[in-house]
């Protein structure tokens, strides 16, 4: 099973984890790590690569950031080193939502076209007649 390493600025990965298992369950092969102000970068960079390593048990790691261009996903690219990591930006909750319903079996090269996708696919604009007669 593909791992899933969360780089984030903050606790905002760990937040969104903390969301999937209130509705998934615990997911095996994940974890997040935070930078929050004043950490050491090089700490977190080795720290984002043991985790990694870690989580790589033969199918490859996909690291997910929260935005392009940030130290996470700077850190995250460093870490391309070989077809076993992929990193996509932008994380959310949809988007992980559907990674751990999908994960099971997948390789990392199809999660990488799908999770895209589910990011995309989880921002919409909702309005109240959207709700029906269940609005109150």
């Amino acid at each position: 099973m593909v791992g899933i390493l969360l780089l984030t600025h903050g606790k905002l990965g760990e937040a969104v984890l903390d969301v999937v298992t209130m509705l998934l369950g615990p997911q095996e092969q994940v974890r997040a790590l935070a930078l929050n102000p004043g950490d050491q970068i090089d700490a977190f960079r080795e720290k984002a690569r043991e985790l990694a390593t870690a989580l790589d048990q033969g199918d490859g790691v996909l690291l997910l950031v929260d935005v392009a261009g940030g130290s996470p996903a700077n850190i995250a690219l460093e870490m391309v080193t070989s077809s076993n990591r992929a990193v996509v930006t932008g994380v959310n909750l949809p988007m992980l939502l559907e990674l751990f319903i999908h994960r099971k079996g997948a390789t990392l090269a199809s999660l990488v076209d799908r999770v895209q996708d589910w990011g995309r696919e989880g921002i919409s604009t909702m309005k109240p007649e959207d709700m029906g007669s269940a609005a109150v």
